[in-house]
């Protein structure tokens, strides 16, 4: 019974970019953003209301274009990242493989979860030990992404390989890489 309101913020100490609202059924807001940045948004009610969220990125038109993180296809040009989610990421193509490494302590339990649409293709991810040899994790994706885990044994960089499988054009999905324990 309560109404629920959507606002898109360029920067949350700013105005909204887009806003809707709605009494009751589904209420949407979209932007184009013309350059590399972050879209926050935020979900307000005069009362109680649940809801579910749908959020979805679509990729420009015209040929697929490397993301932010690239070069990043081997060891020696992985990215270091921070534990968290890294969205809309892009593999271009069956050649595109896209590596990842983050710092882990001892007895952390690295998770790594992708998601994407059905039908692009699939990214099978491989977690290698410090060494960069020793694989502790590897999962193929079957569907719309993948979870798999590994427990760090010694303090060290750890490498997250996101492989293509069956990859045409493009697969765009998105990275989460947590961290538990310790």
């Amino acid at each position: 019974g309560s109404s629920c309101e959507l606002a898109l913020y360029l920067d949350p100490e700013e105005a909204p970019v887009q806003q809707g609202s709605v009494a009751a059924g589904l209420v949407s807001a979209s932007w184009v953003m013309g350059e590399e940045g972050r879209l926050w948004f935020q979900i307000t009610s005069n009362g109680t209301a649940g809801y579910d969220l749908l959020q979805s990125v679509i990729d420009p038109e015209g040929p697929c274009q490397p993301d932010r993180f690239e070069p990043n296809e081997t060891a020696t040009t992985a990215t270091l990242v921070e534990p968290g989610v890294h969205t809309w990421l892009r593999l271009c193509g069956q050649q595109d493989t896209d590596v990842f490494q983050v710092e882990l302590d001892t007895f952390e339990t690295l998770t790594v979860t992708t998601g994407h649409d059905l039908g692009m293709g699939y990214g099978d991810v491989t977690i290698l030990a410090p060494d960069g040899v020793t694989t502790l994790a590897f999962e193929l994706d079957f569907g719309s992404g993948l979870t798999t885990s590994a427990l760090a044994e010694t303090p060290g960089t750890y490498t997250v390989i996101i492989a293509p499988y069956a990859v045409d054009d493009r697969l765009t999905y998105d990275l989460a890489l947590l961290v538990e324990g310790g």
